[in-house]
């Protein structure tokens, strides 16, 4: 099958947050072995797998060391876009000289996800108030002034199951940024950019709860859509997906088989919503979004019909009088060549004039 173009998951899932009650204030406790924990932000000991920036015990003596920002500074470590459900929702998030974090949560309803998909990366910052509200607003307290740790650059972790609850479909935004600046700091506040603007795309990012995965393909006048488990990397088979053009209006719609693909004529279709019990997901069709293949051999070749061959010789090179072994390789679509089923192969000169034709019938070796 000829592929030209792949399309990237920037799919979208559901089981994820929704409300709880804003200005909330946590404080980070100490538990005896002297790391954070909370049940809502936790400092992440390095027993833990996750690197606590600045300690003097590192794993490994060819571990760089990871220097303190000169100035206060605050960012997310999670960029992932899709949370499966292998338990806990947590997000990772560095700091360095804030005694608290704020964190905002607005959620993009389910009957909005399409008209938010329409914008760009860029345009969705600007007009997500048309679409999303905030259902969180916490203040977490990662120490006090005087505490050694908050001077340096540590990793803390946010529970964001216990912060907001799960609503299938949904997406939702995650913003964070801190307060109360151990040095003083100097930039313009926007609530647009929750804080500074230039430190905005490492302090924001857009999350959902999913196990469904989604990728498409473009080639032969035709769309190609996968589904598969997240966590297993199965196809997914029954899973409901529809198809929709520039103004949202349904041009298509099906079910994946067996392999998890559906085929949707190539047109006016831009934008691809799936659903099942594992949740749900969502891709824009843009050109600019897809993976591109400039660096790889993709152009391939095209067949008629069911039957696809691959012919080779047991070398590269004959001499005149030489006799040819030639094996072929078929590959049908359905079922398996019948025995008996004539095999016709053509011996063709330089100029393109058929010398010799041999008929065989298949008998598993031919």
């Amino acid at each position: 099958m000829k592929l030209s173009k792949l399309f990237s998951c920037v799919l979208l899932a559901a089981v994820l947050l929704s409300g709880c009650g804003q200005g909330n204030e946590k404080t980070v406790k100490e538990n005896d072995n002297g790391a954070k924990a909370d049940a809502t932000a936790v400092q992440t000991p390095l027993e833990e797998g996750y690197q606590v920036y600045g300690d003097e015990d590192t794993s490994s003596a060819d571990t760089p060391a990871v220097q303190a920002p000169e100035t206060p500074a605050i960012r997310l470590v999670s960029k992932g876009s899709i949370l499966p459900s292998t338990g806990k929702m947590d997000l990772l998030f560095n700091s360095y000289g804030y005694v608290q974090a704020r964190v905002r949560v607005r959620k993009v309803f389910t009957n909005n996800i399409l008209q938010f998909i329409q914008y760009d990366t860029y345009e969705a910052r600007y007009n997500l108030y048309k679409v999303a509200r905030t259902v969180a607003d916490t203040i977490l307290v990662l120490g006090t002034t005087d505490a050694p740790h908050l001077r340096e650059a540590r990793n803390y972790g946010i529970s964001l199951d216990e912060l907001i609850k799960p609503e299938p479909g949904a997406i939702y935004h995650v913003e964070i940024r801190g307060l109360e600046p151990l040095e003083e700091e100097a930039f313009w506040d926007s609530d647009t950019y929750f804080g500074n603007y230039e430190t905005y795309d490492e302090r924001n990012t857009f999350l959902l709860a999913s196990d469904v995965a989604l990728i498409a393909k473009s080639g032969n006048n035709k769309f190609e859509i996968f589904a598969c488990d997240i966590l297993s990397g199965e196809p997914l088979k029954g899973v409901r997906v529809k198809f929709y053009d520039d103004v949202l209006q349904e041009v298509g719609k099906g079910v994946t088989d067996k392999d998890g693909r559906i085929s949707f004529p190539a047109g006016e279709g831009r934008f691809v919503v799936a659903s099942s019990e594992k949740g749900a997901a969502y891709l824009a069709l843009r050109n600019e979004k897809s993976l591109s293949t400039s660096n790889f051999d993709v152009s391939g070749t095209s067949r008629d019909g069911n039957v696809k061959a691959y012919i080779f010789g047991e070398r590269g090179v004959w001499r005149p009088g030489d006799e040819l072994h030639i094996t072929v390789i078929t590959m049908t679509e359905g079922e398996e060549l019948p025995a008996g089923h004539p095999v016709v192969a053509e011996l063709l000169n330089p100029d393109g004039q058929v010398t010799s034709t041999l008929t065989a019938k298949n008998d598993g070796s031919h």
